[in-house]
């Protein structure tokens, strides 16, 4: 529905420093145009193992569609890039023991993720690790409703296309 109803462009970004390419996604809030970028799909021999026991659906979508989709310039509010990451492990500074196997896929962009378990068996099932709350996760989540739940949330304020043009218009 955003892209459909939303989207008021889209555009070519290059990373001359990393050669790294993106499609920008063109949006407007209440206040002012907003981004989202994309990044080029990745290739299983290039993902390897950052993809290895992730659900099927959201390996699709990095290999078909794009490394990571996320909210410029935060990085976050969107499934991240492959680069961006990490070990459950690395964020909690406790002095507990967590599987490496927990990876964050998705950040909020207020320090908390969406975590899924590559060793985990069942497709649509994650953990939300909160910032404030290091040792506490809530299990049997689905990712793919949190995801939608949490952009959606963040995209709230989005202005219909047609709305917006036909205030451009009218300003003129």
């Amino acid at each position: 529905m955003l892209l459909d109803d939303c989207l008021l462009g889209s555009a070519i970004l290059h990373d001359e420093s990393t050669s790294d390419v993106f499609l920008v996604y063109v949006f407007h809030d209440i206040s002012a145009l907003y981004y989202y970028v994309g990044g080029l799909p990745v290739r299983q021999q290039v993902a390897g193992e950052k993809l290895k026991g992730f659900p099927a659906r959201l390996s699709e979508f990095y290999n078909d569609v794009h490394n990571g989709f996320t909210f410029f310039p935060a990085r976050s509010m969107g499934p991240l890039s492959v680069d961006d990451f990490s070990s459950l492990s690395d964020l909690v500074d406790e002095d507990v023991e967590i599987s490496d196997s927990l990876v964050t896929v998705f950040s909020n962009g207020g320090g908390d993720y969406l975590v899924i378990d590559r060793d985990g068996h069942d497709e649509d099932k994650g953990f939300i690790w909160w910032h404030d709350e290091p040792l506490t996760t809530l299990q049997e989540i689905n990712i793919f409703e949190v995801m939608n739940t949490w952009i959606s949330i963040f995209l709230e304020d989005t202005r219909l296309r047609n709305e917006f043009l036909s205030g451009v218009i009218l300003e003129r």
